[in-house]
């Protein structure tokens, strides 16, 4: 009698912690690299290309040659249907030799541009002011120090995008005309703000990561685990030690599998790339050190979307 008590305790107490599971279930963190990056520049090199220069630049677009720096990131696949936060992460510096500071304007921008291809003369539109950070120059060591990083809360533009159903998102930044010529620039000028790339970071793996990112955060909760973009079977379910996983895709795609425990901490994960037709993956428990009680697995799809699923440990 008291075994069976205190199993109907333990049962409660399990239930219990699932309900606020699904409520604030599989607290998430991820960092998205920037795909594409670039510059455009006025003047006399208003029909150049800068789609493989290590630094992205910046500079008045009052001036006569203006440049205005591009960046893309990749958006969907595994992500939720909106995010809590979205901080786009950006390393640069403004030299010596220029003004005291600078300020750069970060804008929203349509993703009409390839960094192989845009000029001055084809760049798309700059869309909607999102914020304006103030840039002070340094005496650098070296060309390119990018030891300095700025944050930008991205976190509405980020839900417009994933809610449009957008593939990538991109970024326009700007200098502000301060007419600032406290440095050593003549009249007319402006500083040049210099923007880290991801091939600063290819030509150079031994420095620290100049390239941009965005750190997303987000919860998978009730309404994910029941609105799965792709059906998942598990079964048995409950189990006590195999299971297996199992569904059918119509093309070749890149699947990572992670589980995690009522808390929301993940246990494990791992990646598999799988072919058309019928997977499945047979599973033990044990290489997961999954004891009794119930766990939620999560299918990030390269191509198909998320799939979230319950599964009971007896």
């Amino acid at each position: 009698m008291k075994n069976k008590y205190i199993f109907k305790l333990k049962t409660a107490f399990a239930l219990l912690a699932f309900l606020g599971f699904q409520q604030n279930a599989m607290a998430q963190s991820e960092i998205i690299d920037v795909s594409e990056d670039t510059y455009v520049r006025g003047g006399s090199f208003s029909g150049d290309n800068f789609g493989t220069e290590v630094e992205a630049r910046s500079r008045d677009t009052a001036t006569s040659a203006p440049r205005i720096a591009y960046f893309k990131f990749p958006v969907g696949g595994s992500l939720p249907a909106s995010v809590t936060s979205a901080t786009l992460k950006f390393h640069t510096y403004l030299p010596s030799s220029s003004p005291k500071t600078e300020i750069m304007q970060i804008h929203k921008l349509g993703n009409g541009w390839s960094e192989g291809v845009v000029t001055f003369d084809t760049k798309p539109d700059t869309g909607a002011f999102i914020s304006e950070l103030e840039i002070e120059n340094v005496a650098v060591s070296s060309p390119n120090d990018y030891s300095k990083s700025y944050t930008v809360d991205v976190t509405a533009y980020f839900n417009q995008v994933l809610a449009a159903s957008g593939t990538d998102i991109s970024f326009a930044i700007k200098a502000k005309n301060k007419d600032d010529f406290s440095g050593t620039l003549g009249p007319g000028q402006e500083g040049n703000v210099r923007n880290g790339t991801k091939e600063f970071v290819i030509a150079n793996p031994g420095l620290p990561d100049a390239a941009a990112t965005i750190t997303i955060n987000y919860t998978l909760g009730v309404n994910d685990i029941n609105n799965n973009q792709f059906p998942l079977t598990i079964y048995p379910n409950p189990a006590s030690s195999i299971f297996t996983l199992n569904r059918t895709f119509k093309t070749s795609d890149e699947l990572e599998v992670s589980v995690f425990n009522i808390f929301g901490a993940k246990v494990s994960s791992f990646k598999e790339n799988v072919n058309p037709g019928v997977w499945k993956k047979e599973l033990n428990t044990q290489q997961f050190s999954m004891q009794s009680g119930i766990y939620m697995l999560k299918v990030s799809s390269k191509l198909n979307g998320t799939s979230v699923s319950k599964l009971v440990v007896k």
